[in-house]
């Protein structure tokens, strides 16, 4: 039965012994061919895995494909990427009413929002109120704080899950 081993470790304990395959071929005992396959493709037999060992003083298992760690290393990599980036955006989404008023009291501008209530009545509130005032009688709470929130708990459940 085949198994997949690293050709570039191969190559170069080959390489820092100043073997050529044809070289590495014969104290191995195998043909120069096996050894070209080997080094191309990363496949050997397990005869061959403990000839290649026992040439080059080492564990069998220091010839294998780190192959599941890269794998895991990539996983995680990319989960912190988009963790980094869910984290970013929440916390605009959080921050965007308080930055609005923020930004609008030093500028001198003033947004104004026209609010109808379940009463009827028409109110207009401009990003110079309190901020308390600005959530009251807005929307925009669903719009930013909520999803927000639920963008950092959803990145908490990730990692998590993926841990």
């Amino acid at each position: 039965m085949d198994m997949k081993i690293d050709p570039i470790k191969i190559i170069q304990k080959r390489k820092n012994r100043a073997w050529t395959q044809s070289h590495l071929a014969e104290v191995c005992d195998l043909s120069l061919r096996t050894i070209q396959r080997i080094e191309k493709t990363g496949v050997a037999s397990q005869e061959s895995i403990q000839a290649l060992a026992s040439v080059f003083e080492c564990l069998i298992d220091d010839l294998y494909v780190a192959e599941r760690e890269s794998k895991q290393e990539e996983v995680l990599k990319e989960q912190n990427s988009k963790a980094k980036i869910i984290t970013k955006v929440a916390y605009f989404l959080i921050a965007f009413i308080p930055l609005i008023v923020v930004l609008t009291n030093i500028l001198g501008v003033h947004l104004m929002f026209d609010i109808t209530k379940n009463d009827g009545v028409r109110r207009t509130i401009s990003s110079s109120s309190t901020l308390y005032m600005l959530l009251a009688h807005t929307k925009m709470i669903y719009f930013t704080f909520l999803p927000g929130i639920l963008l950092l708990l959803f990145k908490k459940v990730l990692m998590k899950k993926n841990h």
